[in-house]
């Protein structure tokens, strides 16, 4: 997908929306995700994490990448200004967000951040969809789409692209013009079927013809910043901090988001949707 924005077929790049939102069936209460001390919270959550794997048998990268880091990853930018950000709550779970909602701006290639002219990126990270009518399970909501000068591109299940991951693209050769639509799917030389089933059997990590799951990958690249080796991907201290922010140890939530000294973060985001002053104690 990256490839495909960068090579210029969509035009000038206008706006990106990223979305991870799925049923309240898959976060029940007594959830690690739910628990505040723990770093609990959608944003926190599906906002952040980030991960690359590149297998020498694929034709594509094994990547999963959640709402915020999609962004900054497709963008090769970190944004400049939070346009909006509304959260959605619990009262069961005062200190945390269960659903995050935000509009940034981005660096656009002219050098403009004015949110008018430049370019924006829309997130929306939620781990719990209310039912439809009290008892009906909403479809989950996993996609990232570019929308461009010339077209748009849109990826589905950007998470867990091992399983299935169609790229559908709409583009026109010039500006106005006739829009041609295709879609592609990359499941390298090992085709899908043995792909999926390989995957599953590397919940064991175990190397299954010459494919290794990410997991697998991410124990490596610890082991190797452990023993002090190179891993071949890490993301350092600041980076984490530049996507997450970090947390103190206080049950205040006032207080832990008016005290990131990070100029953008998650929890700067948090700040913004909760409405929260940056001079709050």
């Amino acid at each position: 997908m990256k490839e495909i924005v960068d090579s210029g077929e969509l035009g000038a790049i206008t706006k990106i929306e990223a979305s991870l939102a799925v049923s309240h069936l898959f976060v029940k209460d007594g959830d690690i995700r739910l628990v505040y001390e723990l770093g609990g919270g959608a944003m926190m959550d599906m906002g952040c994490e980030f991960d690359i794997v590149v297998s020498r048998f694929l034709t594509v990268q094994s990547l999963a990448g959640y709402t915020l880091s999609m962004l900054r990853y497709i963008t090769s930018a970190d944004p400049t200004k939070i346009i909006s950000a509304k959260a959605d709550m619990d009262p069961k779970y005062p200190q945390i967000d269960t659903g995050t909602t935000a509009t940034l701006s981005f660096p656009s290639p002219g050098g403009n951040t004015e949110p008018a002219d430049g370019l924006t990126g829309t997130l929306y990270a939620h781990f719990r969809l209310p039912p439809l009518l009290g008892f009906l399970p909403q479809w989950s909501k996993v996609f990232v789409r570019v929308t461009g000068t010339r077209g748009t591109v849109e990826l589905n299940n950007f998470p867990c692209p091992w399983l299935y991951h169609p790229i559908t693209i709409e583009s026109s050769e010039h500006e106005g013009g006739r829009m041609r639509k295709r879609t592609e799917k990359q499941y390298g030389n090992l085709g899908w079927t043995t792909q999926v089933s390989s995957c599953f059997r590397h919940l064991l990590l175990s190397d299954v013809n010459g494919y290794v799951c990410r997991y697998r990958y991410q124990l490596e690249a610890f082991i190797d910043k452990l023993r002090g080796r190179n891993p071949g991907h890490w993301y350092d201290a600041q980076d984490s901090r530049t996507c997450n922010g970090s947390r103190p140890s206080t049950k205040r939530l006032v207080t832990i988001l008016s005290s990131i000294p990070v100029p953008f973060s998650s929890a700067s985001l948090l700040r913004s949707s909760l409405s929260v002053p940056a001079s709050s104690c």
